[in-house]
């Protein structure tokens, strides 16, 4: 398709004695959301005290954690964003990578062959403002096709493709190490070999790593000798040039689970649980699976993204 959607619905909420971050999301990528064809992200986080819950829902459909069978015990609503407004709330997320209120604040991109417009030459589309929207109480991040190809300015080429980004930097952060968070999503994601969607946190440090994709979908694992249709949980720690990763793959994703599905994501001190439909599907745990140097155990804001791979 010449054009691919991602819509989303963020809410956060906070857990008795807690912050819980809740948040309500449809989105081509993202961070709670719910992405409807080719792909749907429905996302809720809950944190413990000063801990935050997010849940994404679809069609900017309004409910509260209890909604949900899946959200751990003793949490309640303490942040939401339905994108039910004629725009995105600039309260909560600001377009592409920058600091909306501060442009020389930004996601870490590469230097050499990134800028405000391209996280690195890993990704084939310019993202664009327009690229992300409001539609029907839908946060909508899009993919399209240009032909001529537009000429794109940080970076200085020309780019087939656009896509639509979302960030929470310096606005909406939290610490599932200082306080335990639950981040749940509702979402359809998309099919394609040049697909990449995906719902991130990143430090609010602004340094890279930590990193840690929460959900992240390859329709091609870069080469299709190394994997297609995969859904990674992905932890990076460390220093760059020698980061160090753990990840867990789920093969044959769409094979497995098609439509709308139910995603879970625990942060504890000491543990992280990946689930779906409820029923969990990976843990790690600190000091076995992730050394206590490399647990992530900081404020991190959100990415929510409908990447396109660079062939």
């Amino acid at each position: 398709q010449k054009e691919k959607k991602t819509y989303c619905s963020i809410r956060w909420s906070k857990r008795i004695r807690s912050n819980l971050l809740h948040m309500k999301l449809l989105s081509l990528f993202p961070l709670a959301g719910t992405v409807s064809c080719p792909l749907g992200l429905l996302l809720r986080l809950s944190a413990q005290t000063n801990n935050v819950d997010a849940q994404i829902l679809v069609d900017g459909e309004t409910s509260t954690p209890l909604d949900s069978p899946f959200v751990p015990a003793g949490y309640r609503l303490s942040w939401r964003d339905d994108f039910d407004g004629p725009d995105i709330d600039t309260t909560n997320w600001s377009r592409g990578l920058v600091y909306d209120q501060d442009p020389s604040i930004h996601v870490v991109w590469n230097p050499r062959t990134g800028g405000s417009h391209l996280l690195n030459d890993n990704y084939e589309g310019y993202i664009l403002d327009e690229d992300s929207y409001i539609e029907e109480g839908k946060l909508v991040m899009a993919n399209r096709e240009h032909n001529p190809p537009i000429q794109g300015t940080e970076p200085e080429r020309k780019f087939q493709y656009s896509t639509g980004w979302v960030n929470s930097l310096r606005k909406r952060f939290y610490n599932g190490s200082e306080k335990s968070a639950y981040l749940e999503v509702r979402a359809r994601f998309p099919e394609g070999l040049k697909v990449w969607p995906a719902i991130t946190l990143v430090s609010e440090r602004l340094v890279l790593p930590p990193e840690i994709n929460i959900w992240e979908y390859f329709g091609c694992f870069f080469n299709p000798s190394w994997g297609v249709d995969q859904m990674h949980l992905h932890n990076i720690w460390g220093d760059l040039p020698n980061k160090q990763t753990h990840n867990i793959e789920i093969e044959e994703f769409h094979e497995n689970y098609s439509g709308f599905i139910t995603l879970g994501w625990l942060w504890t001190p000491n543990e992280l649980t990946w689930t779906i439909e409820g029923e969990v599907v990976a843990t790690k745990i600190r000091g076995v699976d992730i050394p206590d140097e490399g647990w992530p155990d900081e404020d991190m804001f959100l990415i929510l993204n409908n990447g396109l791979m660079n062939e």
